[in-house]
């Protein structure tokens, strides 16, 4: 009993952490209009295309239940507008990636969609199966990545289909020698510290996979945007702890 409670503390911990930094530096960058996105989805054809991606022997059709988990700012709106035909649900642990899709969902006028504060591991908390789940950049947060897919895969339907994307085991290593370097010298996300990594970051040979991981390989585009990716992926390399994630389905049985 004791190891349970110590366990879901550390859990709420990590939400707790993941929700503050995007409540903080939402992602992706808000955005106000979804009409170049809805022109670019009216064409038929690539929905159909993009339905038998996952569905290859399966009769084409558009009235789906889908669940965008970890939804961040736009990916919801942005599902509900290439089908509107379908029912799409977002969650999100983050207020303010919720208020922007809801935000969308009231400009553009999608009554498709439906959103919901909600961490990933509460996911059951929604009473629906669904015919997709799309889970893209964020499992790899989780305390515990495996029971947050075991999770999702409780909530897809028999002949469900899920699109996932997760940090491979060795994309990131460098991000991984950087998190321990600031937890090895205690760097923090305050400012005059992360002024001191980017300075270190700066001096390192511009070959390195760390360098260009944090937008200091391209100077010469290192204009008022690309500062601001810059302190945004600094301060999530800095706060947010990730592992590397292999999906194994034997898991998830």
């Amino acid at each position: 009993m004791i190891l349970q409670k110590e366990r879901d503390a550390a859990l709420l911990s990590v939400t707790e952490e993941v929700r503050h930094f995007y409540d903080q530096y939402p992602y992706p960058r808000p955005i106000d209009s979804l009409e170049k996105y809805r022109r670019l989805w009216q064409d038929r054809q690539r929905r159909r295309a993009d339905y038998h991606l996952f569905w290859p022997a399966r009769p084409y059709k558009e009235d789906l239940s889908i669940l965008i988990a970890g939804c961040g700012t736009a990916q919801a709106a942005k599902h509900a507008v290439r089908w509107p035909a379908a029912k799409v649900t977002g969650i999100d642990v983050s207020e303010t990636s919720v208020r922007c899709t809801e935000d969308l969902k009231r400009k553009h006028s999608l009554e498709n969609l439906r959103v919901c504060q909600l961490p990933i591991e509460r996911v059951n908390d929604l009473e629906t199966s669904f015919d997709q789940i799309v889970c893209t950049e964020v499992l790899h947060h989780l305390a515990d990545p495996d029971a947050g897919l075991s999770a999702l895969r409780g909530m897809l339907k028999p002949e469900g289909a899920m699109h996932l994307m997760v940090y491979a085991p060795y994309g990131r290593a460098g991000i991984y020698m950087l998190q321990e370097f600031c937890r090895r010298v205690g760097i923090h996300a305050a400012d005059a510290d992360i002024r001191d990594l980017i300075a270190a970051l700066r001096a390192l040979p511009c070959h390195l996979d760390i360098r260009w991981k944090t937008c200091f390989a391209r100077p010469r585009t290192f204009g008022k945007r690309r500062r601001s990716l810059t302190r945004f992926y600094i301060h999530k390399t800095v706060r947010i702890r990730s592992r590397n994630y292999s999906i194994s389905w034997r898991g998830v049985d």
